[in-house]
């Protein structure tokens, strides 16, 4: 059965303003990309002055520092908070604490955003008192261009969203992106804060953070909504089309989904997490050779492994590392 959120349950110190949206943007050593994101946001239609836009600096090394304060002093709706302890849950987190509004709007600091994504913001939790979450939708935006070998069923890597072109209510195993996603900020008194065990930390590729957020809020019954006028162009640097990345990423998918199964689902006891990584392991051996074991055609099978075959390989070796790892802590 659905909570009934109220106002009143926050202490003192988390009061929020009815109306009044917090946009929270996390970023660590990225500051010239950050910038253009600051300067997209304030190109956005209908911008009013019922927001605050809070940078958490999650303690970058570079001029990121000095880029926020220019855009404080441009907009003293613009915050600048510093966050030294490393992790986007993390710092997340310490966007959540700082936040004034009603709602809580989270975006990558390497988006563009689309001129109406504020106004739509607004509108969609206006006109739907009883949703307690809502995702954008997300497209890719290639800084150089997209490889032949990237199929459109793995773009979802780069938070690309296949959620289709009209509002709905969404339910898992679709979920908002953390890239472009939005909260009612009392939903955080009954689900508590993104768990710092999950995201990204450095230079990890570690994710499952917004599963275990919207798994809770499933439990409780609880709408999140979708909505495709809530847009970002999600910026996706030459690196980051690599193989090698694309790869590493898959990879760390592997160890992400057994790190989130163990928060969010049955935990699994050391023996049954050797089985999983056992069978991990049995997995990416039938990739990589088949079901034959002739010699002969496990060489064929190797000398003729394609991309797709090689990120199955990847997400399998997280998986089995995973796995394995947390068997023995």
């Amino acid at each position: 059965m659905a909570i009934q959120i109220n106002m009143k349950t926050m202490n003192e110190s988390a009061k929020t303003e009815k109306d009044f949206i917090s946009i929270v943007i996390c970023t660590y050593n990225r500051a010239d990309i950050l910038q253009q994101t600051l300067e997209s946001f304030f190109s956005l239609n209908s911008l009013d002055n019922n927001f605050e836009l809070i940078v958490v600096d999650n303690n970058s090394t570079d001029t990121t520092r000095e880029i926020v304060e220019y855009f404080v002093d441009q907009n003293p709706q613009v915050l600048y908070r510093f966050e030294k302890k490393p992790g986007l849950s993390q710092a997340r987190n310490t966007g959540i604490k700082e936040a004034k509004g009603e709602i809580v709007a989270f975006v990558d600091d390497d988006v563009f955003f689309d001129k109406e994504w504020y106004i739509n913001l607004r509108d969609i939790f206006g006109r739907n008192p009883d949703i307690v979450s809502v995702g954008g939708k997300i497209l890719p935006h290639f800084d150089t261009h997209r490889p032949e070998w990237l199929p459109d069923n793995k773009l979802w890597i780069y938070g690309v969203t296949t959620y289709g072109a009209n509002e709905k209510q969404i339910i898992p195993p679709e979920i908002p992106v953390g890239c472009n996603m939005a909260f009612r900020k009392d939903i955080f008194t009954h689900i508590g804060l993104f768990d710092v065990n999950l995201g990204r930390k450095g230079t990890n590729l570690l994710s499952g953070e917004e599963n275990s957020v919207f798994f809770k809020i499933q439990e409780l019954g609880e709408k999140v909504y979708y909505s495709p006028g809530m847009l970002v162009h999600h910026r996706i640097p030459e690196v980051r089309v690599s193989k090698d990345w694309v790869l590493k990423r898959f990879y760390w998918h592997g160890i992400s989904e057994v790190a989130t199964k163990q928060i969010i689902g049955k935990k699994l006891s050391r023996f049954e997490l050797v089985q999983a990584g056992l069978k991990a392991i049995k997995n990416l051996f039938f990739i990589v050779v088949g079901k034959s074991i002739h010699p002969k055609k496990i060489y064929w099978s190797l000398m003729q492994i394609d991309m797709n075959r090689k990120i199955q390989i990847a997400f399998c070796l997280g998986e089995a590392a995973q796995s394995f790892r947390l068997s023995v802590k």
